[in-house]
């Protein structure tokens, strides 16, 4: 089966606008890297340092609170 997650105030119009409007200031941050990740531009300036950091856990900590039990 699927696990619930709470989802941080702010994600869904975030989704629905196309701009961070997450209230935590660290997840915010957290989801704007990750929204370059995944939706920038290939080569786009920062891209690949954000992509090391995500994938070598510096930017995990702000997801422990919305890991499923």
């Amino acid at each position: 089966g699927h696990f619930g997650r709470r989802l941080p105030l702010g994600y869904f119009e975030s989704c629905a606008e196309g701009i961070n409007r997450i209230e935590d200031p660290g997840v915010r941050e957290y989801y704007e890297g990750l929204r370059l990740i995944t939706r920038g531009p290939l080569f786009a300036p920062g891209r690949w340092k954000a992509i090391a950091e995500y994938n070598l856990g510096s930017k995990r900590r702000y997801t422990q609170d919305y890991l499923a039990d």
